[in-house]
């Protein structure tokens, strides 16, 4: 079963994407990589979490091994609640002297999606111990669906190739190649929405 998160999940749902996105280059761009790197990873899950809260757009399976973040970029939400969860997030993960790098990099990837309403899969992630089990696609086939429900077509970014080839074969296709440097690649993805129902 799969259910909206709220604020008491957080640290789970925190703790579930920091363990799933641990080598992920995209993280790992994001984050200062020095000795408090565990703790600006569990920073950048909260603010991820909190920010996704406001769009009512965090989901937790029951056996709390899977979660995903996926809203509206174009809903109304809290302004100055948004601006301090990306101070905090500047202060306690990025560093301030990459805050600008960060704000061009956000602002390209951006730029690549609609500017009408759409859904967007800004992470999904399962437990190391809970990959494997189906818990992965079940968050996934469920995301689908309530696309389908909303009649919103579904974009995402990755940065990990072999997910490519995954999300291929479930209807995404790559609209976009961001080359950002050797080793780091991102690929844009889009699933238009559709009424054929998504298999379990």
């Amino acid at each position: 079963m799969i259910r909206l998160a709220t604020y008491e999940d957080l640290p789970q749902l925190a703790n579930i994407l920091r363990q799933a996105f641990d080598a992920n280059p995209a993280v790992n761009d994001t984050i200062k990589n020095d000795e408090h790197r565990n703790k600006r990873a569990f920073a950048l899950m909260e603010y991820v979490i909190k920010n996704g809260l406001l769009y009512h757009g965090v989901y937790i399976n029951s056996e709390k091994n899977c979660a995903a973040v996926m809203y509206n970029p174009n809903q109304k939400v809290h302004r100055i609640k948004s601006l301090i969860y990306q101070i905090q997030l500047v202060h306690r993960a990025i560093s301030w002297n990459r805050a600008g790098y960060m704000m061009k990099k956000d602002k390209l990837m951006r730029a690549q999606r609609p500017s009408g309403d759409h859904l967007y899969l800004q992470m999904i992630g399962t437990l190391p111990e809970a990959q494997g089990t189906g818990a992965g696609t079940e968050m996934l086939n469920y995301l689908m669906r309530q696309s389908t429900t909303l009649a919103l077509d579904l974009y995402l970014e990755t940065s990990v190739e072999k997910n490519v080839k995954l999300y291929e074969k479930r209807g995404w296709k790559v609209y976009h190649i961001w080359d950002v440097r050797p080793g780091y690649v991102i690929h844009f993805m889009k699933r238009a929405f559709t009424r054929e129902s998504v298999s379990e």
